[in-house]
């Protein structure tokens, strides 16, 4: 099954992209902390590779602007980590 996740985590918020292959097409999810800002489900493989480009621009911003791209792409034990810092 094919399956991107990408995952950004600053000052105890996150930023998540998933995308996976789904019933009949491929699911794609754009989440802020506990907000989902963009969900869409799409046939066209055309259109997912258009909102993976779109997710790769924005988590080149979000590293120029400081954010950290975790090794794993679960943001609930990024932020429960961060929690525990000093």
């Amino acid at each position: 099954m094919m399956k991107i996740e990408r995952a950004f985590v600053k000052d105890r918020h996150f930023h998540r992209f998933r995308v996976y292959r789904a019933n009949m097409g491929w699911h794609v999810r754009e989440e802020r902390d506990a907000t989902v800002v963009h969900e869409a489900h799409f046939r066209d493989w055309h259109r997912v590779e258009l909102a993976v480009r779109l997710f790769e621009r924005t988590a080149k911003a979000l590293a120029r602007d400081g954010w950290s791209e975790l090794a794993d792409a679960n943001p609930a034990e990024a932020t429960a980590d961060a929690s525990c810092d000093p």
